[in-house]
């Protein structure tokens, strides 16, 4: 009876063992980069020949807004799987998508993914060994070795099941930021990191589908992946989005404080040219900051039609200011010519206050567009002092002109009852200059 007893005891260790050789020689391909942070980025597959299907499972620090794996060695022409945060916070959206260049990747209905849920494959956000939060995603995407991009070549963008190294590209999006959505087609902000990586499929893939569960079993493990027929690429490369801060930075500060500061010149200290300078200064920059928005709005799903409040305000707003650079040169040479006023020079002195207001209001809707709302309390705070400031020197300005009319209108009534007697008062030679001065 003690034999019998023993010999099962054998028999039921050497099941175990059997059964765990097997599921660990089933899962061999792992890609694992440590990301310098609270945690590492790790990719298991597990490919199944007969039906062209790839069992995976993806894993980044939480803190990053999303991550992604991409077929091929580019982005062009690359099926990517993107997961981020689903809405409640605390579980994940699986998106598969395609994507033409080096720009924001498209939801694509076509390819059939989905996440696993079984009791033994957490999803979402899972408390790793380091006490770190992890969001994890265990899935199945079928079809796997086909094409599924439109401008890719067959093969750039599908997986040969039997590549001894099939690369794939990674990518981790913004820290300062976070996505919680349950939509697939949810906007993505550029990259903070990205690198490429091969792996060797020949050693994992499945004749069937008969062992899955163990293959979901050991693919739900989490924090504890090492690099296994896996191996990076090149370098990892450390991504900044420059474009968003450049185009805020040039458009913002032309119409907060540049522009502004050209009225100053021209009505409170009444320097013509300089006004016409730093004017100029500021169509300058404002070609500039319109050349890296539309450069930026061809990066992201949601800009690259230019048909959203804010762009269409700031085209509208670019081309007034070439307007009103025009009239403004004009009038001043019909000016300097004639010595009188002209009628471009009250469509200039009203079309500008228009762009100024235009442009600043335009730089909330740029804010909320490019979701960073948040940037309005400290923006409005300086379009607020600016706007009261200007509005204070113009007042000023304008008394300071009444008391100089008022002297000029004094001095010539005392020129002219000089003359009647017979004196050559100063007075006269006072007063021309002052009515010329200041009336452009």
């Amino acid at each position: 009876m003690q034999g019998l007893k023993m010999l099962s005891i054998v028999f039921a260790a050497l099941a175990t063992i059997l059964s765990i050789a097997r599921a660990e020689s089933s899962i061999n391909s792992s890609f694992v980069y440590n990301t310098g942070r609270t945690g590492s980025l790790a990719f298991a597959v597990v490919p199944v020949q007969y039906d062209g299907s790839l069992y995976f499972h993806l894993e980044v620090p939480a803190e990053y807004s999303w991550v992604a794996i991409g077929t091929g060695d580019q982005m062009a022409g690359s099926l990517m799987w993107v997961a981020y945060r689903s809405r409640n916070g605390t579980g994940v959206t699986l998106s598969p998508r395609t994507v033409n260049g080096h720009v924001e990747p498209s939801y694509s209905s076509s390819i059939n993914c989905h996440i696993l849920t079984s009791n033994t494959a957490p999803n979402g956000i899972v408390k790793a060994n380091n006490g770190h939060d992890i969001l994890a995603v265990n899935a199945i995407c079928h079809n796997i070795t086909t094409s599924h991009s439109p401008t890719a070549d067959e093969g750039e963008a599908s997986v040969n099941l039997t590549s001894t190294t099939q690369p794939f590209i990674f990518a981790l999006g913004p820290t300062d930021r976070k996505i919680q959505s349950d939509s697939k087609t949810a906007g993505i902000r550029r990259h903070v990191l990205y690198g490429q990586f091969a792996m060797d499929l020949s050693k994992t893939a499945l004749a069937d589908s008969n062992p899955i569960d163990e293959v979901t079993t050991q693919l739900s493990s989490v924090g504890n992946w090492q690099n296994s027929n896996a191996q990076l690429v090149g370098d990892v490369t450390r991504d900044h989005d420059w474009a968003p801060a450049t185009h805020g930075a040039f458009m913002c500060v032309t119409f907060v404080l540049v522009f502004p500061l050209g009225v100053v010149l021209l009505r409170l200290l009444e320097r013509v040219k300089w006004h016409a300078w730093v004017q100029t200064f500021g169509v300058v920059l404002v070609v500039v900051g319109l050349g890296v928005g539309v450069y930026l709005g061809m990066q992201y799903n949601h800009s690259k039609n230019f048909n959203s409040a804010h762009q269409v305000i700031g085209i509208i707003v670019v081309v007034f200011t070439f307007v009103q650079l025009s009239i403004g040169v004009v009038h001043h040479r019909l000016y300097g010519r004639h010595g009188q006023s002209t009628a471009l020079g009250r469509i200039h002195r009203y079309v500008g206050p228009l762009v100024l207001i235009l442009g600043a209001v335009n730089g909330f809707l740029g804010f909320d567009f490019a979701d960073d709302g948040g940037h309005n309390v400290w923006y409005g705070v300086i379009v607020g002092v600016v706007f009261v400031a200007l509005v204070a020197a113009l007042l000023w300005a304008r008394r300071r002109r009444k008391v100089k009319d008022a002297v000029m209108e004094r001095g010539d009534s005392e020129g002219e009852g000089a003359c009647v007697h017979g004196e050559s008062g100063r007075g006269v030679g006072r007063g021309i200059p002052l009515k010329i001065f200041g009336r452009n």
